[in-house]
C-alpha cells in the first residue's frame, strides 16, 4: 500500500477523522482495506451532541428554537397566533431534550441508515461488507461534527438557528422570503461536503466512480431543496 495512504489502525480515531477531511481519497482507501467505525461513530456523536445540547442550555438557544418554529410555520403559510406562539415557547422549554434527540438522529441513526441503504444499493457482487460501509458513513460524519462546532457559537451570537453556512450567505441582497432566497438558504455547504465525502468513501468500497456518485448525491440534495423552496413559495403565498 502506498505510504501516502493513512493507516486507520495505526492512527488515533481523531487523526483518522482529520484525514477524512484533508485526504479523503487516501483515507477511505485505507478504511476500505481495514474498516473500523465504532470509535468514529462515538467521537462524532459526542461532538454533535455536545454542540447541540450546549447551545440549547442557554436562553439564547431556546429562544432561537422558538423563533425557528414560528418562522417555519409562517413559511408554510400557517399564521402564528398568540396561542400558537405560546405553544412554541412551551416546546422551547424542552429544547435540551429536542437537541439530544436531533443529535442522536444526526450522529448515530443517519450514519447507520445511510450505510445500510448504500450497502443494499451498491454491494452487488463486490464482496464488500457492511462494516466497510459503516466505516465510510461514520468517518464522513466528521464534516457534520465540524459543522456543529462552527455553527453553535455563530448561532449563539446571532440568536438564530438558521444555518450561517449556506449558499444564502453569499447572496444577502435577495428578499429573504423569496423562493430563490429560501432555496439558497437550504443548501448547506457542510452537508454538501458530507455528501462529497460519502462519494469518495463508497467509491473506495464499491468500486464506483466518485464523481458520478457525488453528482447523484448532491443532485438529490439540490432537488430536495428546490421542492421545499417551491412548497414554501406556494403555501406561503410568494407565488
Amino acid at each position: 500500500m502506498p505510504s501516502s495512504v493513512v493507516q486507520p489502525r495505526s492512527s488515533s480515531v481523531v487523526q483518522t477523522l482529520f484525514g477524512t477531511l484533508r485526504r479523503p481519497r487516501q483515507t477511505f482507501a485505507a478504511l476500505a482495506a481495514r474498516p473500523a467505525w465504532t470509535g468514529a461513530l462515538l467521537v462524532t456523536f459526542a461532538i454533535i451532541g455536545a454542540a447541540k445540547v450546549g447551545l440549547m442550555l442557554t436562553p439564547e438557544g431556546q429562544q432561537a428554537l422558538t423563533d425557528q418554529w414560528a418562522t417555519r410555520a409562517e413559511a408554510f403559510g400557517q399564521p402564528v397566533t398568540d396561542a400558537n406562539y405560546q405553544a412554541f415557547v412551551n416546546l422551547g422549554s424542552r429544547a435540551v431534550e429536542i437537541a439530544a434527540a436531533t443529535a442522536i438522529g444526526t450522529g448515530l441513526v443517519l450514519a447507520v441508515a445511510v450505510a445500510l441503504l448504500a450497502h443494499l444499493l451498491f454491494r452487488g457482487r463486490t464482496g464488500a461488507t457492511l462494516s466497510q460501509a459503516l466505516a465510510v458513513t461514520t468517518h464522513a460524519g466528521a464534516a457534520l461534527a465540524l459543522r456543529e462546532l462552527v455553527a453553535a457559537p455563530l448561532n449563539f451570537v446571532r440568536e438564530s438557528l438558521s444555518s450561517p453556512l449556506t449558499l444564502g450567505t453569499l447572496f444577502q441582497g435577495l428578499d429573504e422570503v423569496s423562493a430563490a432566497a429560501r432555496f439558497l438558504g437550504m443548501i448547506d455547504l457542510f452537508w454538501v461536503w458530507w455528501l462529497a465525502l460519502l462519494a469518495f468513501g463508497f467509491s473506495a468500497v464499491y468500486g464506483r466512480r466518485a464523481g458520478r456518485l457525488a453528482a447523484g448525491f448532491i443532485g438529490l440534495y439540490v432537488a430536495f431543496g428546490l421542492v421545499m423552496a417551491g412548497a414554501m413559495a406556494v403555501l406561503g403565498g410568494q407565488l
